[in-house]
């Protein structure tokens, strides 16, 4: 988990309790330069891309799901800034239904984090196994 400079503190009681003992488990970073940390993903071959109510591409109309993806999260109630939102190769809207008009921050993250690993598990069961050339177990 990477947080940029500005965001709620994943110490404070709340968010601690409501990560219900994931901070134990999951390494967090904080303070972190948003352009930075773009530079470095791709450098290393990942997208980018930004969850944006208002984004250019549907995410189930992206490209390349299966790719390693570093997605940018935006405040609850503004979302990404402007300059964040350009640090993306795209930006990506999950398509809403009903009268909600968007989702809170946790849910966005979890539909976007979700997506891209059923694509990466998905393209991985599609691999042959190193052995006798069978294709991997599923469960």
């Amino acid at each position: 988990m990477v947080l940029s400079a500005g965001t709620v503190d994943p110490w404070s009681p709340k968010v601690v309790r409501s990560a219900a003992g994931s901070h134990f488990h999951v390494p967090i970073f904080t303070g972190i330069d948003a352009a930075e940390l773009t530079e470095t993903a791709r450098a290393k071959g990942f997208q980018v891309l930004a969850a944006d109510g208002r984004g250019e591409v549907q995410l189930a109309e992206l490209a390349t799901p299966a790719a390693p993806t570093l997605w940018l999260l935006g405040h609850e109630a503004h979302g990404l800034t402007h300059v964040e939102r350009e640090l993306a190769d795209q930006r990506v809207a999950i398509p809403l239904f009903g009268a909600a008009e968007s989702l809170n921050v946790a849910t966005a993250a979890t539909v976007c984090m979700y997506s891209t690993a059923m694509a990466q598990h998905a393209l991985s069961a599609e691999a042959p196994a190193s052995d006798a050339g069978e294709s991997a177990p599923t469960a």
